[in-house]
């Protein structure tokens, strides 16, 4: 009779294991292996050398980054991405192994503060990419059944933007600013319709309350825009913008509670290139629409949202690579108080940018990182990111909440100037995302009040 035992003692032998026998190298204390498949590589750590180990399985090359200022624990690959995910000290950072020593690193997180004794010992990811070993933020991966890509038509834009939720007519609309497009989609009944503008980027489409008419940012100009003229008939000129600066675009514009408009401005831009310090932020309102300068010189003027009790207003201009609050008089109409409550130079490279921007039922922030592929979102209060979802597309623009309860998160996307290869390997570049089961929702977005609109 076989003895009672919980497992069998298995004892290998030098035939059934291998040494690496390119070198026989020991290490003082190897830990952390992880076999990343898409590159056929075993990457692993020494802990007390502070050294990082990748060895590649076919051709066994062997490179070693060391880590000068203490002990490293974790390695972890990141999807899509050359990058890795280090546990040193007490910390968590990105490494980027073509950075020369420590300037390949960017810290993300620091864990038991007020214990700097303390080691991040461990570490792993789950199903959906959150790191488990102590929390600071997830990075959560969005999957093909966390999203859905407008299934009436799976269309791509070349930019999407403006995304904008009615929930009077349950439509979203928002523009295909290089096609010159404004676009409107029906939730129920998948109604598609598009009006062409003929003389210029269209940036920005807001609905005006109490009316079928749309406030359209044309250029630098405001317009009011109806449906049911033809071509350029339809729009009606309310206003202008960076006189005198006939390149500059008026690249983002918000609502706020009483229904003025607030929209900002950017420099002459040629490919991905923006001339600095060009643009501005503005306020205008009916019946005078006369532009009120607030704020001057911005670069490309961004994301824009107001806290839930409407004493503070984010800002982002992409350049300054800030998030950037303001306290607000929203009887008078005026910001002050200028601050910033994030810097993304804390987080990534000088490529990632911050574009649109939109607000939670909890008062927390949300961001589509612009060159990332990512939407974040951020406690203002806390001055940090709490959440982050990549998306598989890397230029990521704006964001809004929309459906009959609010709890859709709807991302819009550009494939503007990608080469063939790049577009090759994001094909959903240029769709909008309709993104589900996010654990909270928006809430209703402000309309622009203009009470002759229909007749002007």
């Amino acid at each position: 009779m076989k003895p009672a035992a919980a497992y069998d003692v298995k004892y290998l032998f030098s035939d059934h294991y291998n040494i690496f026998e390119y070198t026989n190298m020991t290490f003082t204390h190897a830990e952390s292996p992880v076999w990343d498949p898409d590159c056929s590589t075993l990457y692993w750590v020494d802990v007390v050398n502070q050294d990082v180990h990748a060895l590649h399985y076919f051709t066994k090359e062997h490179k070693v980054k060391h880590i000068n200022f203490g002990e490293v624990n974790i390695v972890i690959p990141i999807k899509n991405s050359s990058r890795l995910l280090l546990g040193v000290r007490n910390e968590l950072f990105l490494m980027d192994w073509n950075k020369p020593g420590d300037s390949a690193l960017r810290f993300l997180a620091a864990f038991d503060l007020g214990l700097p004794d303390n080691i991040l010992n461990e570490g792993k990811v789950d199903a959906l990419g959150r790191f488990w070993g102590a929390a600071a933020y997830d990075v959560k991966y969005l999957f093909s059944d966390h999203y859905n890509i407008f299934e009436y038509t799976n269309m791509t834009f070349t930019h999407a933007e403006s995304p904008v939720w009615d929930p009077d007519c349950s439509t979203l609309y928002w523009v295909d600013v290089v096609n010159q497009d404004v676009h409107a989609l029906h939730y129920f009944t998948k109604e598609h319709k598009v009006k062409h503008i003929n003389f210029g980027e269209v940036n920005i489409v807001i609905p005006i309350k109490n009316s079928s008419r749309l406030l359209l940012g044309v250029r630098n100009e405001l317009f009011l825009m109806d449906w049911n003229k033809p071509g350029d008939s339809a729009l009606r000129f309310l206003a202008a913008f960076d006189l005198g600066l006939p390149d500059n675009i008026l690249n983002e514009g918000k609502v706020d509670a009483l229904g003025r408009f607030w929209g900002g401005t950017k420099g002459h831009q040629r490919g991905n290139k923006v001339k600095h310090d060009e643009g501005a932020l503005y306020s205008i309102e009916a019946p005078e629409f006369t532009p009120k300068v607030h704020l001057k010189p911005v670069s490309i003027s961004n994301g824009l949202v107001w806290s839930l009790n409407n004493t503070i207003m984010y800002y982002i201009d992409s350049l300054s690579r800030k998030i950037e609050a303001f306290d607000f008089d929203l009887v008078k109409g005026r910001i002050s108080k200028r601050r910033t409550i994030l810097e993304l130079d804390e987080y990534w490279d000088d490529d990632v940018i911050a574009d649109g921007m939109t607000i939670d039922k909890d008062g927390f922030i949300w961001i589509a990182l612009m060159f990332h592929g990512c939407i974040v979102r951020i406690d203002p209060d806390k001055q940090e990111i709490v959440e982050r979802y990549k998306l598989p597309v890397t230029l990521t623009t704006s964001l809004t909440w929309g459906g009959p309860k609010f709890d859709d998160l709807i991302v819009t996307t550009s494939r503007r100037n990608m080469q063939p290869d790049k577009l090759k390997e994001q094909p959903l570049a240029g769709a909008v995302f309709v993104l589900h089961h996010m654990g909270t929702a928006g809430v209703p977005g402000n309309k622009f009040v203009f009470n002759n609109a229909d007749k002007y």
